[in-house]
């Protein structure tokens, strides 16, 4: 793909990287949140996904809920058609199939009845939160025959067609979850609407700016065979390594001090169970749920998960969901906030807890000189009024330098840091400025300091 970000991305969730403003304030402006567009080919883990999505959904403008297929789920044709898959994996386990493992095209609709239930307590915490009816009339059917289908519009497709030629000129990112085979029918049929008129330059420009697609893995083969020969110019968020510690073989991935924020123990009591009906569809291990459709889908039966060393309640994948906030590094951050969040479904402001914004004194970019010092101080507004803990500490993966700084604490909100005298002009020192606050549960939030060497 044109380009390989195996980093965090994307969406301006309450939890990510900022440099100047925080999510948690209810007056936020709606203008300024991303425009996105999901497509998903309905796995458990994309049920999951969904399910915490929605309760981010006041943090971003959705702007299309489309279901697609991929090489692991299509629907079939309903004539009886074989299709073996181009990717030589799923080829040699499935062989020739009429369909696959296919959850069929209702269960979004299903999964906002529930949360139509709760959204009036989630208005409690923010007002930004949709309605279920908002969100119902974005439900697409797209390219679902079969893996890779892009052979005809689909009422999908069009819709994204629609999304990327209107007038608003903010980008859309294109969440895949699935196969890119509905975002590929879509440029198509554009293209095939406008290469032979005098407006194709500037659509084609238009929409090569407009569209940002985030893939987990290829799950079909259309963007290599179509996107990337036609479309060269558009923006491209290719995941293949991170999102696995998000994924099925967590166990084998997160650190072993992180791990309990992904176990029953936790995610049972604080986002499961008692949590309303919303939080109840949410797959885990040995929970005895089974998904229509997918034979696969065993997880929910205790003996399958004690064979697989499981407790009731593990959490099984959510492997979609890094189309919309960081990984590894930020696993307790992000568990944190989604027991915060399933928390607002059931109870109110005065009950819930809500996270600080962090604020750091002085400018987020500053200049410096190799072998000086400089201070960091920061301060908290806490919805809650409850404290704030700080810590400070060198985001290395993220500067252009490969020097370690010295910090040294002065204050439990102050810190001293010095830049080695080695450091090269124009390099880049990117410091995070974390609180974390004593609210249950504990909510970390963030600030990024970029130190520009002189």
């Amino acid at each position: 793909m044109k380009t390989k970000i195996i980093l965090f991305f994307l969406m301006s969730l309450a939890f990510t990287l900022k440099t100047s403003s925080d999510a948690w304030s209810q007056k936020s402006n709606i203008n300024t949140k991303s425009r996105t567009i999901i497509t998903t080919d309905g796995e458990i883990e994309d049920v999951d996904s969904f399910i915490r999505m929605l309760l981010y959904a006041n943090e971003f403008n959705i702007e299309g809920l489309v279901y697609s297929s991929s090489q692991w789920h299509y629907k079939g044709d309903g004539k009886g058609t074989t299709f073996t898959s181009v990717m030589e994996n799923t080829a040699k386990r499935y062989g020739k199939r009429t369909d696959l493992r296919w959850a069929g095209t209702t269960w979004i609709q299903e999964l906002l009845d529930e949360y139509e239930k709760v959204q009036p307590n989630l208005l409690k915490h923010d007002k930004n939160y949709p309605s279920a009816n908002t969100l119902r009339k974005l439900i697409k059917v797209g390219n679902i025959d079969f893996e890779g289908e892009m052979n005809k519009d689909t009422e999908g497709s069009e819709w994204i067609k629609k999304v990327l030629l209107d007038n608003n000129p903010q980008p859309v990112y294109l969440q895949i979850w699935g196969g890119n085979n509905t975002v590929a029918r879509a440029l198509k049929s554009i293209e095939d609407t406008y290469k032979n008129t005098s407006q194709w330059a500037s659509i084609y420009k238009k929409v090569s700016y407009k569209a940002i697609i985030y893939a987990v893995l290829d799950q079909d083969a259309t963007y290599q065979k179509y996107v990337a020969p036609n479309w060269p110019n558009i923006k491209v968020f290719y995941n293949s390594d991170q999102f696995w510690c998000f994924a099925y073989p967590w166990p084998r991935v997160v650190p072993n001090e992180l791990q309990p924020f992904l176990r029953g123990e936790f995610m049972g009591k604080n986002i499961i169970q008692h949590h309303d009906p919303l939080l109840a569809k949410y797959y885990a291990w040995g929970d005895g749920q089974k998904q229509a459709g997918d034979e696969e889908h065993t997880h929910g039966n205790m003996t399958d998960a004690q064979k697989y060393k499981m407790t009731q309640y593990d959490f099984i994948s959510e492997g979609d969901s890094p189309a919309y906030f960081p990984q590894t590094r930020w696993i307790e951050a992000l568990q944190l906030d989604f027991a915060a969040r399933a928390d607002w479904c059931i109870k109110s402001f005065k009950e819930a807890n809500h996270a600080p914004k962090i604020i750091v004194k002085g400018n987020n970019i500053r200049k410096v000189k190799a072998g000086t010092k400089i201070s960091l101080e920061a301060s908290a507004i806490d919805p809650d009024g409850n404290a704030v803990d700080f810590k400070f500490w060198q985001y290395l993966e993220a500067g252009t330098s490969p020097e370690k700084v010295e910090i040294e604490p002065t204050m439990p909100n102050a810190t001293s840091i010095t830049i080695p005298a080695t450091a090269k002009s124009g390099d880049t020192i990117h410091i995070i400025v974390e609180g974390k606050d004593k609210g249950t549960p504990a909510l970390i939030r963030y600030q990024r300091v970029i130190l520009i060497v002189e």
